[in-house]
């Protein structure tokens, strides 16, 4: 993982830990990463930069291939 990426992760983590498990949350694909994501999954990034979402795209990506039971280590 590249220093920029571990960045991001780190300045949402703290987003990540209100989350709040909705049990009828919605899923969507997430086109830029390839994966899905829960409607519950994504924090409020109003008080965040712009880009700090892009840090989890690689996350997402890598959860989706395990569901598909092909896990891409890339990611």
């Amino acid at each position: 993982m590249d220093h920029t990426t571990l960045t991001k992760l780190r300045t949402l983590a703290p987003k990540l830990n209100q989350l709040v498990l909705l049990p009828d949350a919605e899923y969507f694909y997430e086109m830029l990463s390839g994966g899905l994501v829960w409607e519950d999954e994504i924090p409020d990034l109003s008080t965040l930069p712009a880009r700090s979402f892009e840090g989890l795209r690689g996350v997402i990506r890598y959860r989706t291939t395990l569901i598909l039971g092909e896990p891409d280590e890339q990611y």
